[in-house]
């Protein structure tokens, strides 16, 4: 048994109806789900997806995914959250094997592998 995390690149995962290519380590999990890292590319389009879904059906539990320029990060709030008074979640880019990416949702959404079907 491999007992050493390694990067694994170019991992297609989902999460809802969305397939989206990650950086994943291979031995990270959060309740037994993948924990998926994002280049700025696809995390923009995950947010637009989560957008586009929320205007064909409004969810006040809906997280959306927002890049700040200012802090040079993502926030991920939702209308829920803000009515409970919490701070939208600061996503910070982390470097894997030279590429900047962000962990959206990698500790608090059941992503999937989506070639393998499993967690």
């Amino acid at each position: 048994m491999n007992t050493t995390a390694t990067a694994r690149h170019d991992i297609p995962v989902t999460f809802g109806e969305g397939v989206y290519i990650a950086h994943t380590i291979s031995d990270h999990r959060w309740n037994g789900w993948v924990q998926p890292f994002f280049t700025r590319e696809v995390a923009d389009q995950l947010a637009a997806d989560l957008v586009r879904a929320d205007t064909q059906d409004p969810d006040d539990h809906r997280t959306f995914v927002l890049w700040d320029d200012k802090i040079q990060a993502y926030l991920l709030q939702s209308a829920h959250w803000e009515a409970e008074g919490e701070e939208p979640e600061i996503v910070e880019g982390r470097d894997i094997d030279g590429t900047n990416v962000y962990a959206i949702g990698a500790a608090s959404w059941t992503w999937y592998e989506a070639e393998e079907g499993t967690k």
